[in-house]
């Protein structure tokens, strides 16, 4: 044999089996392909697998720069895309202004979405999944108004849609972000965990439904500067950062029952605030500049491992109670609602336990002249319990026995023009030094000199009061000791803001 067929040599023609081959494998973009310019996806629109999409712009446009001209707009269209095994990244380009991605289904890494100021259309119907280690990222959509993952039905949930995905985003997302857009609406969150939850700047939007989320990973969940938007998440049970809200006008949390840290925070038109299934907040629990507040429930709350710190609240009916409802018994069954709760008594009628301190500034609190600070179940309050209330009527004395009880801190009750509005407690404290026995007791509260030296102060075994030897805290204005223990107030709410 001569190595030779058809009069070639049998090694070149094995060379142009290989080579042709080789071509073919090259001619289909699709196995591995990626998108790196609008031009690529547009020679790629038949494929229905890529590898990833990457557009990277110069940047965000300099302020005051000219916008792109209408004939310079484009759209990153894939009309038969049903998966990509790396990321969708697109950010930083200002001719874009439409993703349209009718079939994609899953995204094995990040879906980011950032910088385009001229982004005014997404459409992302069949999504269902979305992977990597950032998950979605919207940030910086000025013209965006509306995100939509998964088709709405007639109750306005995700449905299945005709490119062969399960409506909306499901499963777990290693975090969202929606950040500075113009959306004044979002759908299809339909994940059950996230490492991460930010909604934050996007002044348009209402409302955020999150239905079927139930954990929350350290990253926490965070909502802010959007429009008094309402959160309502029912089936959320557990975040393991912190919860942190910021100008919001509603919270439904139903089922959440354990969580780093809560703070409230600058949301004028927040009427209401209710956890009752709540049992357990690992650090703090703040409310701040809540103006409006008038329904205040956490029945089951048993143990805050921080503070509890309220500063600008005018009215929060439930933490300040009246007398007959201050003794009110605690709640046998985690079933109780938030609204049962509020009318039964105090917002915290469970709370036995708090590693910090609880701290209280009410600028018009109460108008009730029996109007005091509850909280009937309390053991241990390691730190100090200090109270500022604007109104007159304030009981300080109501809270006497939480001094001799549970109080291991400094205890300071101040309201303007009542008595006993010193660190010494209602009305005038004993006579001579208690500092090693048991807990001080509370005077009738004689005329006296108005001690400075009658202060509250840390031990071993409750609290104790280390008299000056016979001052007595008289009725009138809080002198010294009040000072003190507004000054202690101040350093608590600056550790917490």
């Amino acid at each position: 044999m001569n190595g030779r067929k058809n009069g070639l040599p049998f090694g070149s023609v094995l060379v142009l089996v290989l080579a042709g081959w080789a071509s073919a494998v090259r001619a289909d973009p699709c196995e591995t392909g990626v998108v790196t310019s609008l031009e690529d996806a547009a020679s790629l629109t038949q494929c229905t697998t890529l590898d990833s999409v990457r557009l990277q712009g110069s940047g965000p446009l300099e302020p005051g720069a000219a916008a792109p001209a209408p004939s310079e707009l484009r759209e990153l269209r894939l009309p038969n895309l049903e998966a990509l095994t790396g990321a969708l990244q697109v950010a930083g380009d200002a001719r874009i202004s439409a993703v349209t991605l009718p079939r994609l289904a899953h995204v094995g890494g990040d879906l980011v979405l950032a910088d385009l100021p001229a982004l005014a259309a997404v459409e992302l119907p069949a999504l269902a999944q979305v992977g990597g280690t950032a998950g979605v990222r919207l940030a910086r959509l000025p013209l965006l108004r509306a995100m939509q993952f998964g088709t709405p039905t007639v109750d306005g949930r995700s449905g299945s849609t005709s490119g062969g995905g399960a409506g909306g985003l499901q499963g777990s997302v290693a975090g969202f972000e929606l950040d500075n857009t113009g959306v004044e609406s979002v759908a299809g969150l339909d994940f059950e965990t996230a490492g991460a939850v930010a909604v934050t700047g996007n002044a348009a939007l209402a409302d955020i439904k999150m239905p079927a989320l139930r954990q929350v990973e350290a990253g926490g969940l965070r909502v802010a500067l959007n429009r008094d938007a309402a959160i309502e998440a029912s089936a959320l049970e557990t975040v393991a950062g912190p919860v942190a809200l910021a100008q919001v006008g509603r919270v439904e949390l139903p089922a959440l029952q354990h969580v780093a840290l809560l703070d409230v925070s600058e949301s004028p038109a927040l009427e209401s605030l209710a956890a009752p299934s709540l049992r357990a907040v690992d650090g703090d629990l703040a409310l701040r500049s809540v103006p409006r507040l008038a329904s205040l429930a956490f029945p089951s709350l048993e143990t805050l491992g921080g503070s509890l710190l309220v500063a600008n609240a005018s009215v929060l009916p439930g933490l300040v109670t009246s007398a007959s409802n201050s003794t009110a018994t605690p709640p046998t069954s985690s079933a109780n609602s938030s609204a049962s709760a509020t009318a039964a008594g105090p917002a915290f009628p469970a709370l036995a336990h708090v590693g910090g301190s609880v701290a209280l500034n009410l600028s018009a609190a109460a108008t009730d002249a029996a109007a005091a600070v509850a909280f009937p179940s309390l053991s241990e309050l390691r730190g100090a319990l200090l109270i500022s209330a604007a109104a007159s009527q304030f009981d300080c004395a109501q809270l006497q026995p939480l001094r001799a009880t549970a109080v291991l801190g400094d205890f300071s009750c101040a309201a303007d023009g009542s008595s006993g509005g010193g660190v010494g407690g209602g009305g005038g404290a004993a006579d001579g030094a208690d500092v090693g026995g048991g807990a001080a007791t509370a005077g009738a509260g004689g005329g006296g000199n108005g001690s400075t030296a009658a202060t509250t102060t840390s031990s071993t075994s409750h609290s104790r009061v280390a008299g000056s030897g016979g001052g007595r805290a008289g009725a009138g204005s809080p002198t010294g000791s009040t000072a003190m223990g507004l000054a202690a107030m101040a350093v608590i709410f600056a550790s917490l803001l």
